[in-house]
């Protein structure tokens, strides 16, 4: 007997409602510094997003597919030439280089997360990858991805996991290497964020 394929509900509200609820379970049970600003916020942020008409029916129905069928959807988007323009930034010229010979119908810019040389609502998506963990202050470069995305578009964010950022500032120097050796960028680990606020731009 074949099994019913059952449909993921997917709104908006459970997922922000579902973030503000952990940042309140850890500050009722004390895991964390969450003081009653801290709760009174959340609690605030609660009602908001409850009285935001823009989410009442913003639901989707999205069907469950394995990752052959999901490649197959996605694809047809995606891989067909045309589809998107790609724009690359980086603060390494080096790099641009060698993304320039990898992607040559894109364009790529020399930039800081901080200011990207692009203009405002200009994009999509947005993927910065490996880059967040060397940053200390992550509000005015989310707002500047907030700045640069078109109204509905999407973030995506890869980055290393604690664990991966501990073996890595604890390796061994290899012999040899003095001064004038590969340096190391300095990491912030955030094992244990204060949930997210709403610290973009609407």
């Amino acid at each position: 007997m074949a099994s019913v394929q059952r449909v993921i509900y997917e709104h908006p509200l459970a997922y922000l409602l579902g973030l503000e609820g952990v940042a309140l379970m850890r500050a009722f049970t004390g895991d964390g510094d969450y003081d009653r600003e801290f709760v009174e916020a959340r609690i605030a942020e609660v009602r908001a997003l409850l009285a935001d008409e823009t989410l009442a029916d913003a639901a989707v129905e999205v069907d469950r597919v394995d990752t052959v069928a999901g490649y197959l959807v996605w694809s047809a988007t995606y891989d067909e030439p045309g589809g998107h323009r790609v724009i690359g930034v980086d603060g390494s010229p080096d790099m641009l280089t060698r993304a320039h010979t990898r992607v040559p119908q894109a364009e790529f810019h020399v930039g800081d997360l901080h200011r990207l040389p692009v203009p405002d609502a200009e994009v999509d998506l947005v993927v910065c990858a490996l880059a967040l963990t060397h940053v200390p202050d992550l509000a005015p470069v989310l707002a500047e991805f907030a700045r640069v995305l078109r109204p509905g578009g999407q973030l995506v964010i890869s980055d290393l996991s604690p664990c991966c950022r501990m073996r890595s500032r604890w390796r061994p120097p290899r012999p040899g290497l003095g001064r004038s050796g590969p340096g190391r960028w300095p990491t912030w680990c955030r094992p244990r964020p204060r949930p997210p606020t709403r610290a973009c731009p609407r």
